[in-house]
């Protein structure tokens, strides 16, 4: 099961920034049984995000789950009618408004190869820092190769048995995939005292190939919605929004800035 649960923070805009993600992630694992908490310590890709998200000044907090369990352990038990998070670190007690809250059945998301043709031009959006890690090192720009690999890398956890995404399949995906538009900025997410290298903004893809090679990549895409994107998605990167009849900008446009 995929799920999200979207919370309106209840404080002034001035009092939260983007910065304290980690915190909610923090006052979110205090919220989770001990053997759970465990688990998710251990494993190397969480089945969950959360992210800050400050949206016509206000501030939101969203959680997406993506695995049957996730769903229970932190929707269900952990966030269900919560009108209140505390922040240790901060000394502060945050009151919390849901405004959004949906699940989609794995079998009715996963219908890439039997539904209806999908949009060969995918457009993105970065809400919150974004980045990869490839041999030791941040890497932030968003490579068409990095960006499904990220995808195939979490989508195989939900897909146990349905069709399981092999290396060729990422090959071509790639290969199939050019970056015709992109709107982006490089910026900094902080963590614990540490700035992590990343990219916010927008971006157009357009797919050629197989039909069925491009409902698969709108797919996972719109997984990408509950998944992140990139490295460090449970703590508040990588968080992505697919941009509903997006439309390309130009021609082969670009623009990038510096923060």
């Amino acid at each position: 099961m995929l799920a999200k649960i979207k919370f309106q923070l209840l404080v002034e805009k001035e009092q939260v920034s983007l910065g304290m993600s980690s915190l909610f992630h923090g006052a979110l694992m205090e919220r989770i049984s001990g053997e759970y908490a465990d688990y998710l310590h251990l494993s190397a890709l969480k089945p969950f995000t959360q992210y800050l998200e400050l949206s016509d000044n206000a501030w939101y907090w969203n959680i997406s789950t993506y695995t049957t369990a996730a769903y229970q352990e932190i929707i269900e038990k952990a966030l269900d009618h919560l009108q209140v998070i505390t922040l240790k670190h901060k000394k502060m007690d945050i009151g919390l408004k849901e405004v959004e809250r949906k699940c989609i059945e794995k079998k009715e998301f996963f219908s890439f190869f039997t539904g209806e043709n999908k949009s060969r031009l995918i457009s993105l959006e970065f809400i919150t820092p974004a980045a990869f890690k490839q041999r030791g090192e941040y890497f932030f720009f968003p490579e068409i190769f990095l960006i499904y690999q990220s995808l195939m890398n979490k989508y195989n956890i939900v897909s146990e048995q349905f069709e399981s995404v092999d290396y060729e399949t990422l090959e071509q995906l790639t290969e199939y995939t050019k970056m015709v538009h992109y709107q982006l900025r490089s910026t900094y997410f902080y963590l614990e005292g540490v700035k992590i290298p990343g990219f916010v903004g927008k971006i157009t893809l357009k797919i050629s190939g197989p039909q069925t090679m491009v409902n698969f990549a709108n797919t996972l895409f719109e997984f990408g919605e509950f998944s992140g994107i990139g490295i460090k998605c449970s703590i508040g990167m990588g968080a992505l929004k697919m941009i509903k009849g997006g439309k390309q900008s130009g021609k082969n446009s670009a623009r990038i800035y510096h923060s």
